[in-house]
């Protein structure tokens, strides 16, 4: 590995695992900006970020019940 390349890597993981913190914490618009930042730092193609970016999204425009579970469960293939 390149050096400096394992602290790029390390940067995408943090932001992507705060973010998703956040998420499950409701914290909506702070998720969206680690996330964004974990998108940027890996420089790639990141789907479970967008995914996550995306239903933040949803939610601040339409919060969840108090209720709510960050637990998604897919209803087909």
């Amino acid at each position: 590995m390149a050096e400096g390349a394992g602290a790029k890597v390390y940067a995408w993981v943090r932001s992507y695992e705060a973010g998703l913190a956040a998420y499950e914490n409701r914290g909506w618009s702070e998720a969206i900006k680690l996330l964004e930042s974990a998108t940027a730092s890996r420089g790639a193609v990141d789907r479970p970020s967008e995914i996550l970016l995306e239903r933040c999204r949803m939610y601040l425009a339409d919060p969840p019940p108090d209720d709510w579970t960050p637990i998604s469960v897919r209803e087909s293939k």
